[in-house]
C-alpha cells in the first residue's frame, strides 16, 4: 500500500536540497593571529562587598587610546566609590571590558568599552565605540 505523501516528501527534500547548493558560502572567522597585537591592562578591587573590574586595551600603534580609556575607567571608578556604599547583602558592582572592532586582518578600526554597573538592586550597562 502506498502513501501519498510520499511524492510530498521526495519533491520536499528535493527542494531542501537545491536550496543548500544555492547558499552562499559562509564567511570565514578570523583567526587570532589576525588580529593585532594587543595586550590588556588590567585593574581589580576584589572586595567582596563593593568588586571592580577594569581592563582597558594596550595597543602597541596607538598607546595613547589605552591611556585615554583607562583615564576614563578610572574617572568611573571613583564616581562609583563614591556613589555606592559597600554592601554585604548586595553588594555593587562596576564592570569595565573591552574588544577591538576589526575590519580587515590587521587593521584595528576602533575598540568598544563595555561597561557594567549594579548599584545593589538594579543594574545598567552601556558601551562605547
Amino acid at each position: 500500500m502506498s502513501f501519498p505523501v510520499r511524492p510530498f516528501v521526495a519533491l520536499s527534500l528535493l527542494l531542501s536540497l537545491l536550496l543548500a547548493a544555492c547558499a552562499p558560502a559562509p564567511t570565514p572567522a578570523a583567526t587570532p593571529s589576525s588580529f593585532p597585537p594587543a595586550g590588556s591592562g588590567q585593574e581589580v578591587r576584589n572586595d567582596p562587598a563593593q568588586p571592580v573590574f577594569l581592563a582597558w586595551p594596550e595597543l602597541p600603534d596607538a598607546p595613547g587610546l589605552g591611556e585615554a580609556i583607562r583615564a576614563d575607567l578610572k574617572a568611573r571608578e571613583e564616581g562609583f566609590l563614591a556613589d555606592y556604599a559597600p554592601n554585604d547583602v548586595a553588594p555593587p558592582e562596576l564592570h569595565a571590558g573591552w574588544a577591538t572592532v576589526v575590519d580587515a586582518p590587521g587593521a584595528v578600526i576602533g575598540v568598544r568599552s563595555e561597561v557594567y554597573e549594579f548599584a545593589g538592586a538594579s543594574g545598567a550597562a552601556s558601551s562605547e565605540t
